[in-house]
């Protein structure tokens, strides 16, 4: 588990696929099951950070959707950027008319694992 329960609010949920090695991507729902599923583009909406893998389709899988959790990098960050989901579920910058996952705590650069606030939001410009 990439995230300390103590500071966010996990939830469980079945994957909708093997979620082995994704640990700090980003998460959707999906519309027709509800099954948590790894982000694929900065227009899926994402729900939250994966904190535990599930092992296969309808396997138990966690999810942060606040408080302090653990992203994969997919590109250069700075402590206080706006974050999301980008290509492939990586944690990547954001700004206006977007939707934020949530707020960078620390640097990162890609492949990164760095702290994240999450606090999934629609932002307008």
């Amino acid at each position: 588990m990439v995230t300390d329960p103590k500071k966010a609010t996990v939830l469980p949920g079945p994957a909708s696929a093997d979620q082995a090695g994704y640990e700090g991507y980003a998460v959707t729902l999906a519309t027709s099951t509800g099954y948590v599923t790894k982000t694929e583009t900065a227009t899926d909406e994402a729900v939250g950070i994966l904190c535990e893998e599930g092992s296969g389709a309808g396997a138990s899988c966690s999810y942060a959707i606040a408080g302090e959790a653990y992203g994969h990098a997919g590109g250069n960050i700075t402590s206080g950027d706006l974050v999301t989901a980008g290509s492939g579920g990586l944690i990547t910058t954001t700004s206006k008319d977007n939707r934020a996952i949530g707020h960078a705590l620390e640097d990162a650069v890609s492949g990164d694992l760095f702290r994240v606030q999450v606090a999934p939001q629609r932002l307008w410009a």
